[in-house]
């Protein structure tokens, strides 16, 4: 009676439980459904009966897993210290008792039943249970858990990247800050220069921008900087430019530029900002010889052009009348190996065109210039 009431107990959580002779390697059913009791019967070979339970219960792809999970030779072994070891798999549509008749999850497990006076397994019951809820709520937060580790890895990927943009662009500036206008706050990143050592790596965005910008400038140049910098304005300035520029003088007289470069999101829309610094004191003071340069050639020589070895772009400063009214808008600005060609082409006389030959690209001009500060030729 009593075990009447256990197996009618266990019969509400387990679908089948069968007690098995490992001596006999006879079965004997405890209790099961009607539809396994037809396939599988109430007693008999356990070989047999596992097989056949293996062929028509067990979803394919389950059954090698199987095979080995029901391997009645290891199964002592496997249960040493143990009360109960399980395998999971899939089982049949037909074998479902819900409406929707789809494949389910099953546990099949073995329990220790008995052993003799020298620790020898005598019985095993062996018990199956459906699983299918629980089971599709684990697989489902395992693959919330893969999905979050995805995401985790992806913004770990993204941060070194973030990381070696940053260290990249620390070579070619000072100083960096990330500026957030939505949270109202800015972050030093990189700082190479005396000026930022007194402020911490994040701080309210006005106050950061007025100790940037007083740290750095020179008095009559805080303004100025001010307006270039104002918050507000970022968005509207930036709207068809990448990034914009702004030079000014330090408190060390030396000239610096500050760019603006907008971080987008996703939608394409830019809250975050990049500050950065650099010193350009040398440049400038350069294109001012330059620019001087340029200036006294153009009181002396009624044609006078800047050309760009690396592009090949030549830019016109001075342009005589003559040439205005035939090339103006090609000799401006353009290509010069096109734009002397078409001079010589059209406006020196046959015999004197193989002298344009020696200056005809900007290589070739710099051929000549190596040992001599100027070039000439006299032409028709």
């Amino acid at each position: 009676m009593e075990e009447d009431r256990l197996i009618k107990s266990l019969g509400g959580i387990y679908t089948s439980i069968y007690d098995i002779d490992l001596t006999t390697g006879r079965y004997h059913e405890l209790s099961s459904f009607d539809l396994v009791q037809e396939r599988i019967g109430k007693e008999g070979d356990i070989k047999s009966g596992f097989e056949y339970f293996v062929s028509h219960m067990v979803v394919s792809s389950f059954i090698p897993g199987m095979r080995e999970f029901l391997d009645l030779d290891t199964v002592q072994e496997r249960l040493e210290g143990k009360k109960k070891i399980y395998f999971e798999y899939l089982s049949p549509a037909f074998l479902s008792k819900t409406d929707t008749k789809e494949e389910q999850w099953t546990r099949c497990s073995f329990i220790d039943g008995g052993r003799d006076d020298k620790g020898k397994l005598l019985h095993v019951f062996f018990v199956v249970e459906t699983i299918h809820k629980d089971k599709i709520k684990e697989l489902e937060a395992l693959e919330n858990e893969k999905k979050a580790n995805r995401n985790l890895e992806k913004l770990l990927k993204e941060e070194q990247r973030h990381s070696a943009i940053i260290e990249a662009m620390g070579n070619a500036f000072d100083s960096l800050y990330f500026v957030d206008i939505e949270n109202n706050n800015m972050r030093r990143v990189i700082s190479k220069t005396g000026y930022h050592d007194s402020y911490g790596e994040e701080e309210d965005l006005e106050l950061g921008i007025n100790n940037l910008v007083y740290s750095m400038a020179k008095k009559e140049e805080v303004t100025t900087l001010l307006e270039f910098v104002q918050p507000s304005c970022l968005h509207k300035r930036l709207k068809k430019n990448k990034l914009i520029n702004h030079d000014f003088q330090n408190k060390d007289n030396r000239w610096s530029r500050l760019s603006i470069i907008p971080i987008n999101n996703k939608e394409g829309k830019a809250s975050t900002f990049l500050f950065a610094l650099r010193d350009v004191d040398n440049e400038i003071k350069n294109i001012k010889i330059k620019n001087n340069v340029i200036q006294a050639l153009s009181s002396s020589y009624e044609n006078v052009y800047a050309v760009s070895e690396e592009t090949g772009i030549a830019i016109c400063f001075r342009m005589g009348k003559d040439i205005e009214k035939l090339y103006y808008d090609s000799f401006l600005k353009g290509n010069y190996e096109d734009n002397i060609k078409t001079y010589y082409m059209n406006e020196v006389i046959e015999e004197d065109r193989h002298l344009f030959y020696a200056i005809e690209t900007p290589s070739k001009v710099l051929s000549k210039l190596k040992e001599r500060s100027e070039y000439s030729f006299n032409y028709r």
